[in-house]
């Protein structure tokens, strides 16, 4: 109990291994090699299901060692170094959001080194080595009010393969720009009635959402399916008892054949604007900021944590304003 409230209190991140060898009067071994103790947080984090976290670590670890190899001290990488991996970055096609998430993760790596002790805070370079530096405009898309109709309205008779994407696309804006994920990990026991009652994945926020007749015709169509054996109502997780790790590869995977398929729709559809799981998303909020409804409506369906994230949302969108939006929206 000692040990763990001193580390809290302290800010100290300890391991299990670290744990154990102060629990047992040991000093813990300090590395010198940053490559090595990256790769032990890394570890930590498919060990605790931070799945997604552990994928940027990876790449980010990853694009160290293609610069500098796997034998990086911690007192190598300083200001000079950084600068040169931003050069190495760029000229593998990186920009100024790639960078950011790079730069972002090496810096929280190098603070946990200093709350567990490995290194001195003397040798943590980004005091004199500005991050914020790498800042990206958001680059959201919507589609405009006759590219959502194109969509809803394309005839994939010819291309039925096409159908499930289309399906998961008109899903998603329906019931309020439902998140890929939950779409995913939707199950029969959400369905209440006409309501539709889960838990979002990203903030754990409780969704009660009342099921529009268009949203319903698409999950009766699912549930009709002939079973096949899960909890699941749409067949994207296809089995019962997944970790979160692999829940994570199962949708990635499936995202980036969903995300060709639609591109593939839109062309079909006559839509130039590029169209991805997330589109349907942005499309709702904004379609929603046309016909008149508040910023405060917007935040609160879309689960944000504050109004302002809302703003910052739709200030990426520039839509022509869209009059008689109902009438149009009900063809």
């Amino acid at each position: 109990s000692d040990i763990i409230l001193y580390s809290q209190i302290d800010g100290v991140d300890l391991s299990i291994s670290d744990f154990e060898k102060k629990f047992r009067g040991e000093k813990i071994k300090k590395t010198s090699n940053a490559i090595e103790f990256f790769k032990e947080l890394q570890k930590e984090m498919i060990l605790t299901n931070r799945t997604s976290n552990a994928k940027i670590y990876k790449d980010t670890i990853k694009k160290l060692t293609d610069f500098a190899g796997d034998d990086v001290s911690f007192e190598k990488i300083n200001v000079e170094f950084l600068e040169k991996w931003e050069v190495f970055l760029r000229s593998s096609g990186y920009k100024d959001g790639g960078l950011s998430v790079r730069y972002r993760t090496l810096k929280a790596m190098f603070n946990k080194a200093i709350r567990r002790e490995l290194i001195d805070r003397s040798l943590f370079p980004f005091d004199r080595f500005n991050v914020s530096k790498f800042k990206s405009s958001p680059q959201k898309r919507a589609l405009s009010l006759d590219e959502y109709l194109r969509i809803k309205k394309v005839d994939l008779s010819a291309y039925p393969e096409l159908q499930i994407s289309k399906d998961l696309f008109l899903f998603s804006f329906y019931c309020a720009g439902m998140n890929f994920i939950d779409i995913a990990k939707l199950k029969k026991q959400d369905i209440n009635g006409n309501r539709l009652i889960y838990r979002r994945s990203k903030t754990g926020k409780l969704f009660n959402l009342v099921l529009s007749e268009s949203a319903k015709e698409i999950l009766e169509k699912y549930l009709e399916l002939p079973p096949y054996d899960t909890s699941y109502v749409f067949p994207i997780l296809l089995e019962d008892g997944l970790s979160e790790r692999q829940v994570f590869y199962r949708r990635d995977n499936y995202l980036k054949r969903y995300n060709r398929k639609m591109k593939k729709i839109a062309s079909i559809a006559g839509v130039e604007t590029k169209v991805t799981s997330y589109v349907a998303r942005h499309t709702m909020a904004t379609l929603l900021k046309y016909d008149g409804c508040s910023i405060e409506e917007i935040s609160e369906i879309m689960g944000h944590s504050s109004v302002r994230v809302t703003m910052e949302y739709l200030k990426a969108f520039g839509l022509e304003t869209m009059d008689g939006l109902i009438e149009r929206l009900d063809r």
